[in-house]
């Protein structure tokens, strides 16, 4: 008798320590996208670019003859805005998004730090020009 009192005395608890707690499960490496600036809009060239040829980063794999997009610096945005890479409609939703961003399941190997992403998600959001 004493068991049984006892076993209900733990699964009581056990359970009233389950249900009594909340967690607000906080995304890590949450992408925060600036607004954009008119006057000063994202560039291809000198900002977007650069980050898939700088060290091999993307390029190690993404070349001429090598791993759909061509990331190199003359063909990368010919490769991605007529892959079907960029989506200017949602923007978030854009697959180099969903491959490039830390906290997406996609490209395991090689991923941008949050601020890149963020950039790479502006230069989408104010419509992925050529410039």
């Amino acid at each position: 008798m004493k068991k049984s009192i006892f076993y209900i005395v733990v699964l009581f608890f056990g359970v009233l320590f389950m249900t009594a707690c909340e967690y607000d499960f906080v995304e890590r490496n949450q992408i925060v996208v600036p607004e954009p600036d008119p006057n000063n809009p994202v560039s291809f060239a000198t900002q977007i670019a650069p980050m898939f040829t700088n060290g091999n980063y993307c390029t190690a794999c993404h070349d001429t003859g090598g791993q759909s997009p061509n990331l190199e610096t003359a063909s990368s945005y010919n490769s991605l805005s007529n892959g079907g890479y960029i989506n200017t409609a949602t923007p978030a939703e854009s697959t180099l998004i969903t491959l490039i961003s830390p906290n997406t399941s996609g490209h395991a190997w090689k991923k941008f730090t949050s601020s890149q992403s963020a950039l790479v998600l502006l230069w989408i959001t104010e419509g992925a020009l050529n410039n």
